[in-house]
């Protein structure tokens, strides 16, 4: 499936994989995230990922558990992670992803500052949840 949801971006001279699951929930969600898999490992190198959701966004636990299981294959090729526009129940969810993730995700409130995150050389300017 080709959707909307992953696609790269240019910031700072840096190229950057957005995921986009805004408003979508369920086997979209996996639909996304097998695409995002797909990208990062058919580039073959280090990338930064930033996730957008939204307050329509909902994160399952049949795609938790498959974000569990696909993680690790991508985890050594992901150099950071950031993720923007999730509400206080989401972030619960992300407090949870962060204690088997390694890059942790990072949260935001902007777009701008998880940009500038992912594009800036220090590894651990911003707060985990």
């Amino acid at each position: 499936m080709d959707l909307k949801g992953v696609r790269k971006i240019i910031h700072r001279n840096r190229e950057i994989i957005v995921i986009d699951y805004s408003g979508y929930s369920g086997g979209v969600l996996i639909e996304i995230l097998n695409e995002a898999q797909s990208l990062i490992l058919s580039e073959k190198k280090k990338c930064a990922v930033l996730s957008i959701a939204n307050n329509k966004t909902f994160a399952s636990s049949p795609f938790i558990r498959h974000l569990e299981n696909i993680f690790p294959n991508v985890a050594p090729l992901i150099e950071k992670q950031a993720i923007i526009g999730i509400t206080p129940v989401q972030a619960w969810i992300v407090k949870g992803i962060n204690l088997w993730a390694n890059p942790k995700l990072c949260v935001f409130d902007s777009m701008d500052i998880a940009l500038d995150y992912l594009t800036d050389n220090n590894k651990m300017k911003a707060a985990l949840i």
